[in-house]
């Protein structure tokens, strides 16, 4: 491509300019905190199209700006958003929208609900509100039908939302009960993505719609509109104007959901208030709905999404469109927000007309996992939250037993690796018909075919990956959506297909060369008891380990043969090749120079017990490739470990073996 010729324009003008014309298009309010971004992603531009300035650029978008306003709107948009965000919307609608829908849909020849998803971004709630259609309709109303509507104004992604194709990750995200049937997992390359099933996609469709410019030909009425997380980039003008043609085309009874974060009120709006960012339309037939009265906890913001760049042999021959949805749209993205808002728990009082299902504003909750330091932070967010009381702790699954007997909570979380009795001993044992509901809340990998699958086909109802204990409360608003979900909807232990594409997942964690890495345990005498359970679970076929004793070069030969499996101790470096399976007990003192001069270039897993010599840091510095796990002793001692600014994550002994297999099986 011919490079343009240079302007006198400056950068920065060139920059403010893209920018007012982004703005008046898509309503995006563009300030001065912005230009580092716009900038940013303007470079970016200048490299696909191989100019080499912005000044440039701006000459280029000048001479072919029919065209290139597209790729700046997809450029300079944010699409940022995850499945189920802000689930108190999807609560609202099941515990009071839906009941005054319902009957009025009924009179209908069609029988069908209509949701519009305005500014759907990549179509995550598209797809979530159709799951949760789909999923609460059988139970509440099952001779009715639903469609939901997607819009957005960037072609891009609406591309990418007709085809529904997510990462793995992200699926993982929906609440079990939502997922059903309705998912299929990608072959080969594309083997870590899902793509909807006709079973939604069969209920949804797309256009391209400016909410600042609709089309004049539009005329379709919905019962519920959601436009959410967009309005934070409008001003207020713009928010009335869109607003007033969105609720246009609500029914009379239509419900208007905005984003928690977004304020409608002196706007001379025709709708009244139902709860938090929540409205109905003011209907000239039956005048002001009743006005409920609601009280929510104060949110927080989390952001919990992922993105991916989806191979295009995915979305290959997608299958026709469905009618009145728009197959490849041409033209311009609305954003979503980079941040969410934890879901609330509200407390209204419906119209008396309207028949509102049992729920429980406040779950008492029992929290079992052997890490005080998650047990604190797990605590933490639920309270946060307000919609749950922790009643009780537990450590392990005896204990868990006798507390429910004792408390009788309403849901449990679960951690898998614990002493005593694990999470799926636990299940396998005491899960029977009455059993509260359970959500597991474990470092287990889901895909784990010998423990989470065991969980989940025992009478877990969901699953939440547990990550580093430094940012577990990145998973917050996932661990309250789906206690929630688990407590309200019950899964049937009959009803097994929401595991179709979990069991398309699992997996076997396997060192495939055990001569190739190395594991280290190093700690006290005092450790001898969970250094042993730790060895027996790791099994076979595990690559040479190193138990580096701190304080034990007198009674090493003792304590050797006291461990009770096959080792040696050893004062110096092994003469011979070490061998899987081989065990080494040492000093630590003592053997530090030989670990870390002959194998830190090898891949190491690498577990630090107790209260060790933090004269021994040095013999993890500098590891080439390394993890390097960290026996939680709970906040206070975590915090003062000299090893912490080394570790890759903090966890109880009891999941180390785990965790160390997955580690080294992916070297």
């Amino acid at each position: 491509m011919s490079q343009a010729k240079s302007s006198p324009v400056k950068k920065g003008e060139a920059i403010d300019e893209i920018a007012k014309i982004i703005s008046q298009i898509t309503g995006n309010q563009f300030t001065s905190k912005h230009q580092s971004m716009i900038e940013f992603r303007l470079q970016k531009r200048c490299l696909d199209l191989k100019i080499d300035s912005i000044e440039s650029y701006f000459q280029y978008f000048k001479a072919n700006q029919n065209t290139e306003v597209n790729n700046l709107v997809s450029l300079l948009t944010t699409h940022h958003t995850f499945f189920f965000r802000e689930f108190m919307h999807f609560q609202y609608l099941e515990d009071y929208a839906l009941p005054e829908i319902i009957p009025i849909v009924r009179q209908r020849q069609d029988k069908r609900i209509r949701v519009w998803s305005a500014a759907c971004s990549k179509g995550h709630e598209v797809y979530s509100l159709a799951m949760f259609l789909d999923y609460t309709l059988k139970q509440m109303a099952p001779d009715l039908d639903y469609h939901v509507m997607g819009s957005d104004i960037d072609a891009e992604s609406l591309s990418h939302a007709y085809n529904g194709v997510y990462t793995r990750k992200d699926i993982k995200e929906v609440p079990m009960n939502y997922l059903n049937n309705h998912w299929d997992r990608g072959a080969g390359e594309v083997s870590e993505y899902v793509k909807a099933r006709s079973t939604l996609r069969s209920h949804i469709s797309f256009k391209q719609i400016n909410l600042l410019n609709f089309p004049p030909n539009f005329s379709e009425r919905f019962d519920i509109i959601f436009c959410r997380n967009v309005f934070i980039y409008f001003d207020q003008d713009q928010i009335k104007k869109s607003s007033t043609e969105l609720i246009k085309h609500l029914e009379p009874h239509g419900h208007y959901i905005v984003g928690l974060s977004e304020n409608l009120s002196n706007l001379g709006l025709p709708i009244v208030s139902r709860g938090p960012s929540i409205f109905r339309k003011v209907s000239v037939v039956d005048g002001s709905p009743t006005t409920p009265q609601y009280s929510a906890p104060p949110t927080s913001t989390s952001t919990n999404a992922h993105s991916a760049q989806v191979p295009s042999s995915y979305v290959k021959n997608p299958p026709a469109p469905a009618e009145n949805s728009t197959r490849r749209p041409d033209s311009l993205t609305k954003p979503q927000p980079s941040s969410g808002s934890a879901p609330a728990t509200f407390n209204m009082t419906p119209p008396s007309s309207q028949t509102v299902p049992e729920r429980k504003e406040v779950l008492r909750i029992l929290c079992v996992d052997d890490s005080s330091s998650i047990l604190n932070l797990l605590e933490g967010i639920l309270k946060t939250d307000g919609g749950f009381e922790v009643i009780g702790r537990a450590t392990n699954g005896i204990e868990a037993s006798e507390k429910i007997r004792e408390l009788k909570p309403d849901i449990v979380s679960l951690d898998i690796h614990m002493p005593m009795q694990n999470g799926v001993e636990y299940l396998q044992k005491n899960f029977k018909p009455g059993h509260p509901p359970v959500v597991i809340i474990s470092s287990v990998s889901r895909e784990d075919s010998t423990l989470a699958l065991q969980a989940l086909n025992a009478g877990a109802s969901d699953y939440v990956e547990k990550p580093a204990l430094s940012n577990i409360k990145d998973a917050s608003e996932e661990i309250i959506r789906k206690l929630k979900c688990a407590y309200r909807n019950r899964l049937s232990q009959q009803n097994k297909s929401h595991l179709r594409l979990d069991e398309s997942f699992r997996k076997t964690h396997q060192i495939r060369d055990p001569k190739s890495c190395v594991r280290v345990i190093m700690g006290t005498l005092s450790d001898k008891n969970k250094i042993q359970t730790i060895i027996k679970e790791l099994g076979n076929n595990q690559p040479p380990t190193f138990i580096l004793l701190d304080g034990a070069k007198d009674t090493l030969e003792g304590l050797s043969q006291g461990l009770g499996f096959k080792n040696k101790a050893i004062g110096s470096w092994p003469a011979q090749p070490m061998n899987p399976d081989e065990i080494y007990v040492t000093d630590a003192k003592q053997f530090s120079p030989y670990l870390t001069s002959k194998i830190k270039e090898l891949p190491a897993s690498i577990l630090v017990m107790g209260e060790i010599s933090p004269n021994l840091k040095g013999t993890l510095e500098n590891w080439k490739k390394a993890q390097i796990l960290l026996e939680d002793l709970g906040p206070k001692g975590n915090l003062q470990s000299p090893f912490r600014i080394l570790s890759t994550d903090t966890v109880p002994a009891t999941s180390f073996a785990y965790m160390s297999v997955e580690y080294l099986s992916k070297i």
